[in-house]
């Protein structure tokens, strides 16, 4: 832990642990009391992070990094560069509301900064290497902390809402589309690469695992299968709307995890329809406000549909990154012709 936050921290002591799949309900319920302290609202549900340290290549005792005073979790970090390219980790961290200001954020910073930097011989030599985090934009603390320690604001992502005092308008297909939902067993495969197609025009893409989108979605217990629905163009996913139950934070708000829509079928309404749809079965199950998330320089033009389809910014997410090596970047950065 080092004698420099021991000594900022005395008399107290604090010990390092390794966590083990045991901990994870401990862990939860930390980041809820964090959370609600914040933010006033859960950060997530029972059985989410075992559910999360359970992904496929996620090792809980080289990834995660937690301080205890005696049985009490103080703080806690985590780290997620799982995927192949290794080009990119997301880190996370959280301090008890009464351990803060005493230089624990400082020492998991510099946790997640040099165990992130594992990435530099795992990457391809001439790609460009950065540490990502994130922080909702009323954490000025947090914020202020991830600025000390060399991570700039690179792009902002919107909450984005609908409130519904009537039933939504009814949708209009573009030609020679059709809707049905999603069959497990058998579409599975079939969606994740037209998803990731999709996706490819999304700022900071880089072309996901079927085995993560299989842990996370697939398996995932809020997804809603009789709400994911597939555009079909013959055959083929020209795009798709995939919702969930709700999300932690709030059990009221039916949440829009992915809209998708293919090059081919871009620009003939079918984005709006397929949110139509969607809006219109939320609406019938009993919600009055739904819910997805955006980035707010969206290379599409998601922004500007959400807009039109009525929906408004409600809340807005801050992400940070710190570039451990400069070089080719992988990720997508702007949309190419098409």
């Amino acid at each position: 832990m080092g004698a420099n936050l021991m000594s900022l921290l005395s008399p107290e002591r604090l010990q390092t642990r390794a966590l083990s799949l045991a901990d994870a309900a401990l862990v939860e319920t930390f980041l809820n009391l964090c959370s609600q302290h914040d933010l006033g609202e859960d950060w997530c549900e029972a059985g989410d992070l075992k559910r999360d340290w359970q992904q496929p290549s996620f090792s809980i005792a080289e990834s995660t990094h937690a301080l205890f005073a005696g049985e009490q979790l103080v703080a806690y970090a985590d780290l997620w560069d799982m995927q192949p390219s290794y080009v990119r980790a997301f880190g996370n961290l959280a301090v008890h509301p009464t351990w803060r200001g005493r230089g624990i954020e400082d020492h998991l910073m510099t946790w997640l900064i040099e165990t992130s930097k594992r990435n530099l011989a795992r990457a391809p030599q001439q790609a460009r290497v950065t540490l990502v985090m994130g922080a909702d934009s009323r954490l000025n603390d947090l914020c202020a902390i991830y600025e000390r320690h060399g991570l700039r604001h690179v792009r902002s992502y919107y909450q984005m809402r609908l409130e519904m005092k009537a039933p939504p308008p009814a949708p209009t297909l573009p030609e020679g589309i059709t809707v049905r939902t999603f069959v497990k067993g058998q579409d599975d495969r079939a969606v994740f690469e037209a998803l990731d197609e999709a996706f490819q025009d999304h700022y900071g893409h880089i072309s996901g695992q079927f085995e993560v989108f299989e842990h996370h979605m697939l398996n995932g217990p809020l997804s809603d299968f009789s709400m994911w629905y597939l555009a079909m163009a013959g055959d083929q996913i020209a795009g798709m709307c995939l919702c969930s139950k709700y999300i932690p934070e709030d059990r009221e708000l039916g949440w829009i995890e992915d809209l998708a829509v293919r090059r081919p079928y871009r620009k003939q309404g079918l984005g709006l329809a397929l949110l139509q749809i969607a809006f219109g079965e939320f609406y019938r199950r009993g919600y009055r406000k739904v819910g997805l998330g955006v980035d707010a320089q969206n290379l599409t033009g998601a922004l500007r549909l959400y807009e039109r389809a009525g929906m408004r910014p409600e809340r807005t997410w801050l992400r940070y990154e710190l570039v451990l090596r400069e070089g080719e970047e992988l990720a997508t950065q702007t949309l190419t012709a098409y």
